[in-house]
């Protein structure tokens, strides 16, 4: 969906970045990995974030299948892909603008990613995944009239204004879902299928602090915590927040939706603390001051 794309197409991005976090640390500090590209110009004092096959994955993935599935979907199904806020009349330049953002926002959300572990803000990095996926879910659950599932599931205007929970059932199977259905069945695979090419190649370089890496690293541990991170964490959140906002409106939801993301989800015994070591597979506490008397003996 239109307003919807922008804060995933940012969430993507980020994956990339963290995906790759381990050999960006090392890009950053002057080193080569697999991922490096070579120059024929004298090789800069401060290597760019665009400047690596991670960069050109997350660029590849996102204009090669995100934004042109995006586009199918204003071109096909218009009312649905603009929550039933525009039709076929939309001037041109705003479709193109909404094809550029699918790309830019992706872009955008690898380059934060990248200038935060810079920073050495590791877990805060990290948590742009979530971020852009919180967007993405809030809007498509409360939207900007508290009434964004119900524009998801509605095929047509007409559906939406006589909304029911008949119409969310009969939309499982409407054009709409199975093209959605169609779509998932390449986006999906491909996406986890890259990210974890990325990160296994890593764990291979290893790393230092919040990026050592486990004895044993699990490509099916870390898939499941970054789909945590996405279905539990993100959306999960986003629903708490839309209950919230339609309870106590929204500026006095939006403060309280915030205290409860960061008390179970931020904080030091959140969610995503959690969903953040598996996601990377880092070495736990235990096992790194284990390896550290080791390595001191």
């Amino acid at each position: 969906m239109v307003q919807v794309d922008v804060f995933w197409a940012y969430g993507l991005g980020a994956g990339y970045a963290m995906a790759a976090a381990r050999q960006i640390k090392k890009l950053q500090a002057g080193e080569t990995t697999a991922g490096s590209l070579p120059s024929v110009k004298k090789e800069e004092k401060k290597v760019p974030f665009w400047k690596n096959t991670y960069f050109i994955s997350n660029l590849l993935y996102l204009g090669l299948l995100f934004a042109p599935s995006g586009l199918y979907l204003v071109w096909q199904f218009t009312s649905w892909e603009t929550m039933h806020a525009g039709d076929k009349t939309m001037p041109g330049w705003l479709v193109a603008l909404f094809g550029l953002t699918n790309i830019s926002q992706g872009i955008l959300g690898f380059w934060v990613v990248w200038k935060l572990i810079e920073a050495g803000k590791n877990f805060l990095a990290y948590l742009q995944v979530p971020a852009g996926y919180f967007g993405m879910f809030f809007i498509l659950v409360h939207g900007w009239d508290g009434t964004g599932y119900k524009r998801f599931f509605s095929e047509s205007v007409e559906q939406f204004h006589t909304w029911t929970w008949g119409t969310a059932i009969n939309w499982l199977t409407s054009d709409v879902a199975i093209t959605l259905y169609v779509m998932g069945l390449i986006l999906i695979p491909v996406l986890i299928v890259s990210l974890l090419k990325i990160e296994r190649e890593g764990w291979e370089l290893g790393g230092a602090g919040e990026f050592s890496v486990r004895k044993s690293p699990s490509g099916f541990t870390s898939t499941i915590a970054f789909l945590a991170t996405v279905f539990v964490g993100a959306l999960g959140f986003a629903i708490i927040s839309s209950m919230i906002i339609h309870q106590l409106g929204w500026t006095l939801g939006a403060i309280v939706s915030a205290l409860v993301i960061y008390t179970l989800g931020i904080s030091k015994f959140g969610l995503f603390q959690i969903f953040y070591k598996s996601v990377l597979q880092s070495e736990t506490e235990t096992g790194s001051k284990l390896q550290s008397v080791r390595s001191a003996a």
